[in-house]
């Protein structure tokens, strides 16, 4: 894994832990100018480690 996505999942994974993040909410509510691809998804189901 490229270390940048490695970064990331640290980072977000932290985010979760710490309650800055809610996993079940939209990706659009954190990132709006995201646009329509990703706007619905849930970070749950677009998380980059298993479940």
């Amino acid at each position: 894994m490229p270390i940048t996505k490695t970064t990331l999942n640290l980072m977000l994974r932290r985010a979760v832990a710490d309650g800055l993040v809610d996993v079940d909410e939209r990706v659009g509510i954190y990132l709006p100018e995201i646009g329509t691809g990703y706007a619905e998804a849930t970070i749950k189901a677009s998380r980059p480690w298993p479940t």
